[in-house]
C-alpha cells in the first residue's frame, strides 16, 4: 500500500503576502495534520514519509513522522507544478507503506491517471459527478500487484473537514 496525501488546510494562496513555498498550515490544517497522523500510525504500516518541500506540505506529515519516530523526507517530484509523471514512474518503486504528501494539481494528475487506466475506484465519496476527487488532507491508499502496479485506490476522507 502506498498513501497518498494531500497537505492540509492552509489558508488561501491569495491572503498569503510572501513565498507561496513557505505558506503554513492554518489551525484547522494542523487539527486535520493530526488526524492524519492519528488514523495512519492506527490503521497503516507506515515505512517511510515523503514531502514536497513546501511548508505546508512538511507541516502535513510532521506529526506523523513524530508519532511514528520516522524522518519525513523531501522529493522534488512532489512539488507542486511538477505533474504526474514523475510520480507516476515512481509508484512501483516505493516500498510498501511509504506516504507521500504532495498538493491537489500533482494528486490530481495521478489520481486521474489511474482511474483512467483502469485502477478500480473505492472509497465513500471518491467520485463527485463521476470524477475522483482529492479535498485536503485526503488520503489516497493504492494497492499494489506485486509486479508494483497499481490496482485499486481506496479514498478517505480528510478528518475534522
Amino acid at each position: 500500500m502506498i498513501y497518498l496525501v494531500r497537505h492540509a488546510h492552509s489558508g488561501k494562496r491569495v491572503h498569503w503576502k510572501g513565498d507561496d513555498r513557505k505558506r503554513p498550515l492554518t489551525g484547522q490544517g494542523w487539527r486535520q495534520s493530526r488526524g492524519v497522523a492519528l488514523r495512519l500510525s492506527t490503521e497503516a504500516s507506515v515505512s517511510a514519509i515523503y514531502t514536497s518541500p513546501h511548508v505546508r506540505c512538511l507541516e502535513t506529515v510532521l506529526p506523523l513522522g513524530d508519532i511514528l519516530g520516522l524522518e519525513v523526507q523531501t522529493l522534488k517530484a512532489l512539488r507542486e507544478g511538477r505533474g504526474r509523471d514523475e510520480i507516476m514512474g515512481r509508484l512501483a518503486d516505493f516500498e510498501p507503506g511509504t506516504v507521500l504528501c504532495s498538493h491537489g494539481d500533482v494528486i490530481g494528475a495521478v489520481i486521474r491517471k489511474l482511474v483512467a487506466g483502469g485502477v478500480e475506484v473505492k472509497g465513500k465519496k471518491a467520485l463527485r459527478n463521476g470524477k475522483p476527487i482529492w479535498l485536503k488532507a485526503s488520503t489516497w491508499e493504492l494497492t499494489r500487484s506485486p509486479k508494483g502496479k497499481v490496482k485499486t485506490a481506496r479514498y478517505v476522507p480528510p478528518p475534522f473537514g
